[in-house]
């Protein structure tokens, strides 16, 4: 088996699993969101629809301008919105809408078809085994 194309490897299951990702969220309607949009949407699913942008920022792991555009975009198909903080005007929070709120059954309808086509064949224990591998080389990398 080669071993030296691993990071070609990782970088075609990424393209792949975005053209996944894409083909589903417009099957579902999920009107201008595309896959990058995913780790900031779960972030807020999994605080209370709330976060800083410096919060957002730590949490995906990705520049301020990076989730800049990626909160304007959101902002503009309406799934977030941005709030000045009452005490700290110099702090913005971003805020899941209605309607992001409501497009959590079909994110997460979305995240589970992506899961279940790339582990299909993929037993427990080897997913727990590649996972922490690429951990190793996420971190080998910072």
């Amino acid at each position: 088996m080669k071993t030296t194309h691993v990071i070609t490897l990782i970088s075609r299951i990424r393209e792949r699993a975005n053209k996944l990702i894409e083909k589903e969220l417009q099957n579902q309607g999920l009107e201008g969101m595309v896959a990058s949009h995913g780790a900031l949407l779960s972030a807020l699913y999994k605080n209370n629809g709330k976060l800083t942008m410096k919060e957002i920022a730590t949490a995906i792991e990705r520049d301020k301008s990076t989730v800049t555009e990626l909160v304007n975009k959101l902002m503009l198909y309406g799934y977030v919105e941005k709030v000045k903080d009452i005490e700290d005007g110099r702090v913005t929070h971003i805020l899941l809408t209605v309607k992001g709120v409501n497009a959590k059954g079909k994110f997460d309808a979305v995240s589970k078809k992506l899961l279940n086509t790339v582990y299909c064949d993929v037993s427990q224990d080897e997913r727990e085994l590649l996972i922490g591998i690429l951990e190793r080389l996420k971190d080998n990398l910072a």
